[in-house]
């Protein structure tokens, strides 16, 4: 009984060093990430107070879309053009 009782406790004890072998990348991945989004909503706070909501999105669209634009996309950004030249909030460029 005894010989079985170590090996199980040293089977536990491989494995949990296992699991923290792989759960050390994936903590050091979510510090990054949130590093990352600090910044980034940093920078979207700037872009919002020099350029509008609408002017954002109007741009966003033009460089996501693919390169061999879809009448989907072209309609999108149309459409956020226009609502930024009826509100006047932002540029297009």
């Amino acid at each position: 009984m005894g010989k079985a009782v170590e090996l199980v406790r040293r089977k536990r004890e491989a494995l949990v060093g296992e699991l923290f072998k792989l759960a050390r990348p994936a903590a050091d991945a979510r510090a990054q990430i949130a590093v990352g989004t600090r910044r980034a909503y940093a920078a979207l706070l700037g872009a919002l107070a020099a350029h509008g909501l609408a002017g954002l999105q109007v741009n966003t669209l033009e460089r996501l879309s693919p390169r061999n634009s879809s009448a989907r996309w072209r309609r999108c950004a149309a459409r956020w053009r226009s609502a930024s030249a009826k509100s006047g909030s932002g540029s297009s460029t």
